[in-house]
């Protein structure tokens, strides 16, 4: 952009959110936006990887996904923790399509899942 002058980057400085921050983000979150934040901080994906997971990329039963890095052009099997895990069961229960998360206009309400239990949420954060 033309006039403005941008501050140095320095993309080798590493920083996880810390739990209290992951706390304050979920708790004034949609329900909907819940399980997206609580998914996305324990798995590294951004939005767009969120929405476009398929339900062929996920295997429940050995708790991973298995998707593509784009920038490496490699596939990997990434492991589903607790707090991630009982998010994409949850989704699995009402599952449409071939989509993981269904979007808010897809002919749903963006209430929590009905399949979604009180188990595996973060402290302090109900149904």
């Amino acid at each position: 952009m033309k006039g403005i002058r941008f501050l140095p980057e320095n993309n080798l400085q590493f920083r996880s959110v810390t739990e209290a921050e992951e706390a304050t983000l979920i708790r004034y979150c949609s329900p909907y936006l819940q399980d997206l934040a609580v998914f996305a901080t324990n798995t590294g994906f951004r939005l767009g990887e969120i929405l476009k997971l398929k339900w062929e990329e996920v295997d429940l039963d050995h708790g991973t996904v298995r998707t593509l890095v784009r920038k490496t052009q490699q596939m990997i099997d990434l492991p589903l923790n607790d707090e991630a895990a009982p998010v994409v069961r949850g989704w699995h229960g009402i599952r449409r399509g071939g989509v993981c998360f269904l979007q808010p206009g897809d002919g749903w309400s963006v209430e929590r899942p009905v399949a979604w239990s009180q188990e595996g949420l973060p402290q302090g954060v109900t149904r």
